[in-house]
């Protein structure tokens, strides 16, 4: 592997972790919008995010629509703290790549519910830095 290649596998798997601490609540705010909002594409039409849990579908074409939609879940299911499970798969070419991920998410309100989902992210590259296109969650 290219040291180009090693670089960017290194960079996105700590982004990888950044999408699972911009989840998670801290001890001075709730989930923040500006940890999460970096990491996505800007635009209109820029995402394409789906979200599949307990029988239910949402698609999200930009980050405002994703944001709302997750807040809304936050009032329905209340704060979730993720974690990965085990290393997230990586794969770069160029200036696209993708990477797949299991994480737990244990909800804060009902101690001992949690579920298992399984990320599939598509990051690509614009002015030297990688923002998530697309993004597909579904429940284990």
């Amino acid at each position: 592997m290219s040291d180009r290649k090693q670089f960017d596998h290194a960079v996105l798997r700590c982004l990888t972790n950044c999408w699972i601490k911009g989840r998670n609540p801290d001890e001075e705010q709730p989930v923040s919008v500006q940890k999460m909002q970096a990491l996505y594409a800007e635009g209109t039409d820029a995402l394409d995010v789906v979200h599949e849990y307990e029988g239910e579908r949402f698609v999200c074409r930009n980050f405002e629509e994703y944001w709302t939609r997750r807040q809304n879940a936050i009032a329905t299911y209340g704060e979730c703290r993720a974690s990965l499970i085990g290393d997230p798969t990586v794969d770069a070419a160029g200036d696209l790549a993708v990477t797949s991920f299991s994480y737990k998410k244990e909800f804060i309100n009902e101690p001992g519910r949690s579920v298992t989902q399984h990320a599939t992210v598509v990051w690509k590259r614009k002015d030297g830095e990688w923002r998530i296109v697309r993004e597909h969650v579904t429940t284990e």
